[in-house]
Order: C-alpha cells, then structure tokens, then sequence
C-alpha cells in the first residue's frame, strides 16, 4: 500500500516539474536557436529529477507512524512478532488474575531506522497486585543504576523514574548486549528493553516493551539530572500508546 504522504509529495513534485517545463519552454522560444533549446531541454531533466529526489527525501524523511489497539489474540501475536518482546513482556497466564487490561502497538518510521512499543496496562484488586508485584524482581533483572558506555554516553541515563503516578525501573533484555570476542568486554546497548511502572494507587502494573535495533544510546555524556529524565519521558511519548487513546 502506498503511503499518502509519498503520494503528496510526488505529485508536488511533478507540479513544480510542470511549472518548470513551462517556464523554460516560454524562455526557449525567445531564443531562436536549436543548441539553446537543447541546453534548456537538458536543464528541464536535471531540474525535474532534482526536484523529484530532494521532495522525494523530504517525504521519507518525515516519521511516519502507526498505532493499534491489541486484544488478547493480537497481543499474544505481536509479542512473538516484535524482536525480543517474549523476553520484555510478560505471557497472558503470566498477567494472573486482574481486573482489566489494555493492550497497544505503536511503530514509528523514519527514513533509515523504526522503532516499535507494546504497551501493556493491567489493574488488579488488592491482593492479586500486590502477589503481581512480588514477582516482577523473579521476571525482570532491573538496572540498579545508570548504565554509561565507555565515551560517556548513556545507554540508559537512569535506572528509575516517575512518570503520570507510575514509578518506573528498567530491564534490558539479551539482544542489547554485545560481547566482543576481541576484548572479552560486555557492552550494553538500548535497543531492547522494558520499562516496568507501578501505580499503587490505582493497584496498576504498566509494561512498555521498545525495540530499535539500530539504537546505540539515549542520552549524551553531558546531560543534565533532567534532561535525563525527561529523555525516558520522551521515549514514552513517542514511541507508546498511553492507557486509552
């Protein structure tokens, strides 16, 4: 399926290609020589296929993304389909008993690279959160601390935050870490993990699975305390589904 935004601006393209076409054709005839017409000709071309490649760019470049709302099928099915989502998120019979669950896949797209987010939401009574809440630390090897890469960067620029009354802790999973053969050194990059929030008022667990394999960190060495946290914020917000959307 072709994407309308493409559409748009291919058909900007050929607009504008037009208008040229016209433009030099009016000039062409003014000069009453075959080797200038053949020269504005050849000009046309190299304006048309500029024109096309730089709005052609532009129209990738833009994020294009896509959010759906799962059932219990489709949210069993995407956490299969998704890389390294079994590892991230928890099974349906791993949910236990709850009240009710809210289930999102967001994935946006750039030009080179996509990201992909599940959210999950679950509510439960009193006693089923808090035996829920027991057992995250036998599913989940939380971070204890902020993990940095050898030039200062941040894989992740903090192991907890807070983010609209959930507390959040973060867990990596297998496919962000690299071992080098050559130096035997473990580096760990986010690409794959689970942020982990409670809401014990509300008696709420939220996953969020993200997966980018092409990203290498997400916060620079000189990051304030912050801007730290509000670039989980920021992964939060543009790459999941909040609760009902």
């Amino acid at each position: 399926m072709i994407d309308s935004v493409l559409i748009c601006y291919f058909l900007s393209s050929l607009i504008v290609g037009v208008l040229g076409f016209c433009a030099i054709f009016v000039f062409s005839k003014k000069v009453d020589s075959k080797k200038s017409t053949y020269s504005n000709f050849k000009f046309f071309v190299l304006f048309i296929v500029m024109v096309f490649l730089t709005t052609s760019c532009v129209g990738l470049s833009k994020d294009r993304e896509r959010r759906l709302k799962l059932n219990l099928e489709q949210y069993a099915e995407y956490r299969i389909k998704v890389k390294y989502a079994e590892q991230g998120l928890p099974s349906l019979e791993q949910l236990g008993d709850y009240k009710s669950a809210q289930f999102s896949y967001r994935r946006v797209d750039s030009l080179l690279f996509s990201s992909e987010g599940i959210s999950v939401f679950v509510d439960y009574d009193e006693t089923n959160y808090l035996f829920s809440t027991q057992t995250l630390d036998l599913r989940y090897s939380f971070i204890d601390s902020p993990v940095m890469q050898e030039d200062g960067d941040y894989s992740f620029p903090v192991s907890n935050f807070s983010y609209k009354d959930y507390e959040f802790r973060i867990a990596y999973t297998s496919a962000s870490v690299y071992h080098s053969s050559e130096t035997g050194i473990e580096k760990i990059y986010p690409k794959s993990f689970t942020m982990v929030g409670l809401d014990h008022l509300k008696q709420s667990i939220a996953y969020l699975y993200f997966y980018d394999g092409d990203l290498d960190y997400l916060c620079e060495k000189n990051a304030t305390s912050e801007e730290k946290n509000e670039r989980m914020i920021e992964i939060i917000d543009n790459y999941f589904c909040w609760r009902e959307f």
